[in-house]
């Protein structure tokens, strides 16, 4: 009898499931508007988060360093939907929050490590470097 008797079953069951999910992660593509391909040449800083009050990274930049801090982009000129689209540097996730202050509970969106936008999805007011 195997050792595992009766369960040997369930456990080739949720071992298969786990990995056709661990499959549809690896291959779901980036969001609409996102890409991972190489970084354009409109934020030539490593470690920063750009931001462009213009479309495809386009108009006036604004740049953000730094780690485990809330920028409030109303206090820059930045809130109110300004930033259109941005570029991360980064090798962390930057938060976009529509809400002041980086608060939880309000819209918000991921930009990834090495990825670049266009156009962004919410009208950011602050952002989170992690």
């Amino acid at each position: 009898m195997n050792r595992l008797g009766n369960h040997s079953k369930w456990i080739k069951a949720a071992l298969s499931s786990f990995a056709l999910t661990a499959l549809a992660f690896a291959t779901t593509p980036p969001p609409a508007g996102a890409s991972t391909a190489a970084l354009p040449t409109q934020c030539p800083f490593t470690q920063t988060i750009c931001l462009y009050d213009g479309p495809g990274f386009t108009g006036a930049r604004f740049t953000l360093t730094g780690s485990n801090t809330c920028v409030d982009l109303v206090s820059h000129g930045w809130g109110g939907g300004r930033a259109k689209s941005a570029i991360n540097t980064r090798s962390t996730v930057v938060v976009l929050w529509a809400s002041t202050g980086c608060a939880s509970g309000g819209p918000f969106q991921y930009i990834f490590p090495n990825e670049f936008r266009s156009p962004l999805g919410l009208s950011a007011n602050s952002v989170q470097l992690q």
